[in-house]
């Protein structure tokens, strides 16, 4: 199965060489297409390339805030789009990009995957099921992803340039400005500051972080007002959100029980 794989910049091209390399440790039987890699001395390019784009009837975009709007990858994307009545056409999100970024874009219309062990994982789930031969069982997936992950998710994160031992400091105050929602973001390696709470709305992960509450985590969760019906008034909601290895400070939890079970089952941090 062909695989197209749509960059434009050093940051998206990068990515997209570790994403061609993931795909085949995972799927031998996937071929990932990439113009820098694939196409043929001698020929012209564009006709090769063009020939291509026809033929494949999957295709992952690599996009960064600074790509996002660029004639030619939009030109990629819409011809993916057209090849089959229905194309599997999925974004992958670099650089802090979220889906609000895309918003009135011809992008929007795709399948967003965020940077993270958890929608890559899905994304790797779905092209899967759509495989033709080569098909894995569902333990196999599972072990062939944890072996390839650990190399790409590094990979990504030279590609972006991230210094480990710098963490960025993000104010609640400073994200929330127009909404009280924060929704569709991926957080990695800063620090979460409040005043605040975080109120869980559905399809979030909070994984390998820590929280300055003391000798217990039970200080930062909050429950409901039986007196009110809104529930959690000036809470911030949080949808389709990540933080990974983040640190929270002056920041509460409110949510679903299951939610709250799994902070409250967090071991704390020294």
């Amino acid at each position: 199965m062909d695989i197209f794989l749509s960059w434009s910049g050093s940051i998206s091209q990068k990515v997209a060489i570790a994403t061609k390399v993931f795909l085949r440790q995972i799927f031998p039987t996937t071929a990932p297409f990439l113009s820098s890699e694939d196409l043929k001395k001698g020929g012209q390019w564009s006709t090769d390339l063009f020939e291509k784009l026809c033929k494949s009837q999957q295709g992952i975009i690599c996009l960064t805030k600074d790509n996002y709007e660029e004639p030619w990858l939009l030109f990629e994307a819409g011809a993916l789009s057209k090849t089959t009545d229905k194309p599997k056409v999925w974004t992958l999100l670099l650089d802090d990009l979220s889906p609000e970024h895309l918003q009135g874009s011809p992008l929007s219309q795709f399948q967003h995957t965020q940077a993270n062990k958890h929608d890559i994982e899905k994304l790797v789930i779905e092209i899967n099921e759509i495989l033709p031969t080569g098909k894995r069982n569902e333990s196999e997936l599972k072990q062939a992803f944890e072996a390839s992950w650990t190399t790409f998710q590094s990979e990504i994160e030279t590609a972006l340039n991230i210094d480990l031992d710098q963490r960025k400091l993000i104010r609640l105050s400073d994200i929330t400005t127009e909404t009280n929602i924060i929704a569709g973001k991926y957080f990695r390696n800063a620090i979460i500051r409040g005043p605040g709470i975080l109120f869980h709305m559905g399809n979030c992960t909070i994984g390998n972080c820590s929280f300055a509450v003391g000798d217990s985590i039970k200080s930062i969760i909050w429950q409901p007002n039986p007196s009110s019906d809104n529930g959690h008034i000036g809470a911030i909601g949080i949808y389709h959100t990540v933080f990974e290895d983040c640190i929270f400070e002056g920041v509460g939890f409110a949510g679903p029980d299951e939610f709250i079970n799994k902070l409250l089952n967090t071991p704390l941090k020294s």
